[in-house]
């Protein structure tokens, strides 16, 4: 079954990047700010719990490792993101051959 999380879930200045979750967490960017909320299933529900701010451009692509790290495909590489604190700590761990065109 396909699920169009656009419809579940909106939220104005975040809508042109990614979104990622991990158990009860969801985080979208716009490319300065992850924003990070709480949800709750089976009715999905979700309440804001945070903005983190982020020194670099991410680009476009977010996936979660655990609660509080996640991995993000920027243009020219693949970044490990610690965000346990209210500044995302970001390390680059290789490059895309290419970048992302």
């Amino acid at each position: 079954m396909y699920i169009n999380t656009t419809l579940l879930f909106t939220d104005p200045g975040f809508t042109d990047y990614d979104i990622a979750n991990h158990n009860n967490k969801l985080w979208i960017y716009n490319q300065t700010i992850i924003r990070e909320y709480d949800i709750t299933f089976p009715n999905f529900s979700y309440t804001w719990n945070r903005d983190i701010q982020v020194g670099i451009q991410l680009g476009r692509g977010l996936v979660a490792k655990t609660g509080n790290q996640l991995l993000s495909a920027g243009d020219t590489s693949v970044n490990h993101v610690d965000i346990s604190g209210p500044i995302a700590s970001v390390t680059p761990l290789f490059n895309i051959p290419g970048g992302m065109n």
